[in-house]
C-alpha cells in the first residue's frame, strides 16, 4: 500500500511541473495546428516553406507532420483544454510504464530518488509539442528492449510499427534505431559465442525492420536521414539547442543542474556495482549523457533512457549500504527520507514556476487582435520568435518575413539579412524597400543583441511610428498614405509610448516593459517603469539593480539607496 500510495504521489508531482498555462502558443503550437488543419484539408503535405514570403518556394521536410494531425483533431475537438489533457496523459502513461517495468525489482528509496532527480530535468521541456510522443515512444522502447534482453518475446515487434508511426510524428524517430542499435552491440557481445542462436536472429530481423520502417515516411530516404542532414542548413542558434556547457556560462539553470547530477549519480552507482551492470547500461548512459549534454532538448531524453537502469543500479547500491549499516537501520531511513524530502522540495518548487493552470498564457494575441481590428493590412517585418504565431492568425491573408523554423529558410538569409538589417539601418531600408513592408510587428521579448540593436535605432527612424505596444510586442506602421488613419489615431513616439497593459499587471508584465525601454535607450522611461514595478513588487530584485545602475547619472543619492537595498535583499 505504501509503495502504491508513493507511486501515486510522484505522478502527482510530475504532473503538476507539466500542468502550467500553454506557453507554446505563441511559439510553435499555433503554427502545428494551421499546419495539421492543412493536412487534413488538402490531403497533401506540403514540401516547400508556404509560409513566408521571402522564401516561399525554400525545400521543407515536414517531420512531425502526423504529430500536427493529432494535434489539430484534438483541438478541433475539445480546443485547449483538450491538448492539456493530451499533454497530461502521455506524460503520466509515461512514467507509470517506466514504474511498472521496475515494480517489484526495486526499493522504495531507489525509486523515489531516480524519480526526484528525473523530474527536474523532464521540466525542462513542458510544453505541448510532437516531441512529447517522442519522450513516450522512447519509453516504450526502452522497456521492450530491456524485457526481450531478460527474456526473449515476440513483443520486440511492436518496435517496427511504432517506428513507422515514430518517423512520422518527430524528429527524434533516430533516437529509437540508436537505442536498439546499442542493445543489438549488447547482444553481440553477451551471445557472441552462438550468434546463430534462433532468439539472436530474431533480435537482429526486428532491428532491420526497425530501421526499414524509418523509410516509411513522405521523403522516404531523404525523410530517414533527415536527422543526420538537419542542421547543414540551419543558419539560426536557438537557445534549445545550445549545450549545456555553454548555457552555464550565462545563468544558473536547474534542470541542467539536475542532469549533470544525475548523470553523476549514474556514473558513481553503475561503478559501485559495475558487476551486475550490462553492456547496454553502459553504453546508454554513455550515449545519452552526451546527448543530453549536446542541446538542452534532449535532456529530458536521458532522463527517460536512464530512468530504469540507474533505478535498479541504485536498488543495488541502497541494499549494500543498508547491509554495511546493519544494526543501524534507523541511521539509513534517516538518511534516505531527508534526500528524498529535500529533493521533492526542490522538484515541487521548479515545477510551479511556470505556474499552475490549463488556459493559454497571454503572448501576442493582443497585437494580433489589434492589427485585424484596425485592418491594417501589408507586408510584416517581424522577428524570429514571433513568426509561427503570425503565421497561425494571419496565414493566408498575409505571410511572414520569418518564423521559427531556421531549417525551412538559406543559412544564408540569416547571415545576410535578417541579422545585419537589425543592426545596419540602411541596410533595413534597402530590405523594406524590396519586399515592399509597410508593418513591423517586433516581439521585444528577444534578448539578441541584433534585436536590441533593433529597438534603440527604429523608434528613432522618422519614416516609422509605433501605433501599438504591450508587454510582448511593439507594432510600427511606415508613414505611407495606406497607413495615415491608423497613424492618426494611435501614432506614438519614443518619448509618449505608452504601453497597453490589463488593469492589474503582473509583475512580469510590468519588468518586460521595463526591460524593453532600458534596452531601448530610453532611460526616463525606463526609471519610470522599474519605479512603478518596484511599487507594485517591493522585493523585485531586478528592478533595485537596474534602477541603481540608471539612476546613478541622473540621482547619485537615489541610486545609493538603491544599491544598499538590492545588496541586502538580493544577495
Amino acid at each position: 500500500m505504501t509503495r502504491l500510495l508513493v507511486i501515486f504521489s510522484l505522478t502527482v508531482l510530475l504532473l503538476i511541473g507539466y500542468a502550467h498555462p500553454i506557453t507554446a502558443m505563441t511559439q510553435d503550437l499555433g503554427r502545428h495546428l494551421l499546419t495539421g488543419k492543412m493536412i487534413l484539408a488538402t490531403h497533401h503535405i506540403s514540401r516547400v516553406n508556404l509560409f513566408s514570403y521571402t522564401y516561399p518556394n525554400f525545400p521543407f521536410l515536414n517531420h512531425h507532420w502526423l504529430s500536427q494531425v493529432i494535434f489539430y483533431l484534438v483541438f478541433a475537438a475539445s480546443g485547449t483544454t483538450g491538448l492539456f489533457a493530451l499533454k497530461l496523459l502521455i506524460v503520466g502513461l509515461l512514467f507509470l510504464l517506466l514504474v511498472r517495468a521496475v515494480y517489484g525489482q526495486t526499493s522504495l528509496t531507489a525509486l523515489l530518488v531516480s524519480s526526484l532527480l528525473s523530474f527536474p530535468v523532464l521540466f525542462e521541456r513542458t510544453d505541448i509539442r510532437p516531441e512529447l510522443f517522442s519522450f513516450l515512444l522512447l519509453a516504450v522502447f526502452v522497456i521492450i528492449l530491456r524485457q526481450y534482453k531478460q527474456k526473449p518475446t515476440p513483443l520486440l515487434l511492436l518496435l517496427v510499427p511504432l517506428e513507422m508511426l515514430w518517423v512520422n510524428l518527430h524528429i527524434y524517430f533516430i533516437v529509437g534505431i540508436g537505442l536498439y542499435g546499442i542493445f543489438a552491440i549488447d547482444e553481440i557481445w553477451t551471445h557472441r559465442q552462438k550468434l546463430s542462436h534462433s532468439h539472436t536472429v530474431f533480435f537482429f530481423l526486428v532491428f532491420f525492420l526497425t530501421c526499414l520502417a524509418a523509410l516509411v515516411n513522405p521523403h522516404w530516404l531523404t525523410g530517414a536521414l533527415y536527422p543526420l542532414l538537419v542542421f547543414k542548413n540551419y543558419g539560426y542558434s536557438i537557445e534549445e539547442n545550445q549545450n549545456i556547457f555553454f548555457l552555464q556560462n550565462y545563468y544558473f539553470h536547474w534542470s541542467i543542474f539536475f542532469f549533470e547530477t544525475l548523470v553523476t549519480v549514474g556514473f558513481c552507482s553503475f561503478l559501485l556495482t559495475a558487476r551486475k551492470r550490462s553492456l547496454a547500461d553502459w553504453l546508454t548512459l554513455l550515449a545519452f549523457t552526451y546527448i543530453g549534454a549536446s542541446a538542452v532538448r534532449n535532456m529530458p531524453l536521458s532522463a527517460i533512457a536512464l530512468f530504469i537502469p540507474l533505478t535498479l543500479s541504485l536498488t543495488d547500491n541502497f541494499q549494500s549500504l543498508k547491509a554495511y549499516l546493519t544494526g543501524q537501520k534507523h541511521v539509513f531511513t534517516a538518511l534516505a527520507w531527508s534526500l528524498t524530502l529535500f529533493l521533492a522540495i526542490v522538484a515541487l518548487w521548479q515545477g510551479t514556476q511556470k505556474g499552475i493552470g490549463y488556459q493559454v498564457a497571454p503572448g501576442a494575441e493582443r497585437g494580433v487582435d489589434f492589427l485585424e481590428k484596425q485592418h491594417i493590412t501589408g507586408r510584416i517585418f517581424n522577428n524570429f520568435d514571433i513568426g509561427s504565431y503570425l503565421i497561425y492568425r494571419l496565414y493566408p491573408k498575409e505571410r511572414v518575413f520569418v518564423d521559427g523554423r531556421p531549417e525551412a529558410y538559406p543559412a544564408s538569409f540569416f547571415r545576410n539579412t535578417y541579422i545585419p538589417m537589425q543592426e545596419e539601418p540602411k541596410l533595413f531600408d534597402s530590405v523594406v524597400k524590396h519586399y515592399g513592408i509597410s508593418v513591423i510587428f517586433f516581439a521585444h521579448t528577444d534578448q539578441t543583441p541584433w534585436a536590441t540593436s533593433f529597438l534603440g535605432t527604429i523608434l528613432k527612424n522618422p519614416s516609422w511610428q509605433p501605433v501599438y505596444f504591450d508587454d510582448y510586442v511593439i507594432i510600427l506602421l511606415k508613414k505611407i498614405p495606406a497607413n495615415m488613419r491608423v497613424l492618426a489615431r494611435f501614432g506614438m513616439t519614443e518619448r509618449t509610448l505608452q504601453a497597453t497593459l490589463p488593469k492589474h499587471p503582473s509583475s512580469r508584465q510590468l519588468l518586460q516593459i521595463a526591460y524593453f525601454f532600458d534596452r531601448a535607450g530610453e532611460t526616463t522611461q525606463a526609471i519610470t517603469a522599474y519605479a512603478r514595478l518596484l511599487n507594485h513588487d517591493a522585493l523585485s530584485c531586478p528592478a533595485l539593480t537596474r534602477l541603481a545602475a540608471l539612476e546613478s547619472g541622473v540621482n547619485p543619492l537615489l541610486a545609493r539607496l538603491y544599491t544598499q537595498e538590492a545588496q541586502r535583499l538580493c544577495r
